[in-house]
């Protein structure tokens, strides 16, 4: 899975959606937004066990910054609102942190953020890829780019904005 942020989209986009497109991998459906020249999110697409499509941002190492959650939260609340509400699953939108092994993505390990979104059936991703997933999705990538501008804005620790490169591919 790629990293939730890229300076080059891996996929073209066509007339009729010119800021999102997809790409299809093995391991997962990646949905690739333009966020402005040179610079796309990327949420993938993958089953839950539940039958359903969970939708994940890949934020990688980032969080391995937390190392003491006892004297690091309470900074995080103090700064960044938005990510503590997602790492205390206190979330609004029912966004939440993940943590996914090489077992299940083929790949690296995988921590960052995840939203579900009940499909009902058990279909191919593609076949998945329906309003109600790309709603979600819009939802998913609001919440990561606010986490994002929040920790860039008023980071709790200096190395968590110099950090922020990590999740860049």
């Amino acid at each position: 899975m790629r990293r939730f942020l890229s300076s080059s989209a891996g996929a073209t986009f066509n007339q009729e959606t010119p800021n999102v497109t997809i790409n299809v991998r093995k391991e997962c459906v990646e949905l690739i937004f333009k966020l402005g020249r040179g610079k796309y999110a990327i949420l993938n697409m993958i089953h839950n066990q539940h039958g359903g499509i969970t939708l994940v941002s890949n934020w990688c190492v980032y969080f391995n910054r937390l190392r003491n959650p006892q004297a690091q939260l309470p900074m995080i609340e103090r700064n960044c609102p938005t990510l503590f509400a997602v790492m205390q699953n206190e979330d609004k939108d029912k966004v939440y942190e993940i943590e996914l092994d090489k077992a299940q993505t083929g790949e690296e390990k995988v921590h960052g953020f995840a939203l579900n979104v009940d499909s009902g059936i058990e279909t191919p991703l593609v076949a998945a890829l329906t309003m109600e997933v790309l709603h979600a999705s819009y939802t998913l990538l609001n919440k990561c780019t606010k986490i994002y501008r929040e920790l860039c804005e008023k980071p709790p620790f200096p190395a968590w904005k110099d950090g922020l490169k990590d999740i860049w591919n």
